[in-house]
C-alpha cells in the first residue's frame, strides 16, 4: 500500500464522537485500542480521483515538514509538482495509486484481492 506507513484509525459510530487529528478519535466511549495489522484492517481510500490527488499534493508544495521528506511516495509526487512536471505526478497516480489496466483488474477480482460492490445499493436497503 503506497499511501501511509503510520496506520489509520477507526471508531464505533456513537453520539459525540469527534476526530482528534487525522489518526485519532476523541470523545469516544470506551478505551482506545491498538490492533496488530495482521488482526484488523481498515479499508482507506487515501486518494479519491486524479484531480483530488493532484490538489492534495499541490497543497504540500511549500511544506518543509519531515512528514513529506520521510515518505518516498509523497516526496516523489511533490517534487514532480514543484518542478512543474504535472505529467509525472499524473503518471504516478495512474501507475501506482489506481488499477487502470483491465487485465490487472480482472486478475485482482479473480484472486479475491479486490471486489466490486455497490455501496449505495447496500445503504438503501
Amino acid at each position: 500500500f503506497q499511501g501511509y506507513s503510520n496506520g489509520k484509525s477507526a471508531a464505533r459510530v456513537s453520539s459525540g464522537l469527534r476526530p482528534s487529528g487525522v489518526h485519532r478519535w476523541g470523545e469516544q466511549q470506551g478505551a482506545c485500542q491498538y490492533f496488530d495489522p495482521e488482526l484488523a484492517h481498515v479499508l482507506h481510500f487515501s486518494n479519491c480521483g486524479e484531480g483530488l490527488f493532484l490538489e492534495k499534493h499541490r497543497m504540500l508544495l511549500q511544506c518543509t515538514s519531515a512528514y513529506i521528506s520521510e515518505m518516498p511516495f509523497y516526496r516523489a509526487v511533490v517534487r514532480a509538482l514543484q518542478s512543474g512536471d504535472t505529467k509525472r505526478a499524473r503518471d504516478i497516480y495512474r501507475n501506482v495509486v489506481v488499477l487502470m489496466q483491465d487485465e490487472l483488474i480482472e486478475e485482482q477480482l479473480l484472486r479475491g484481492t479486490c471486489l466490486r460492490t455497490n455501496p449505495l445499493r447496500c445503504l438503501r436497503k
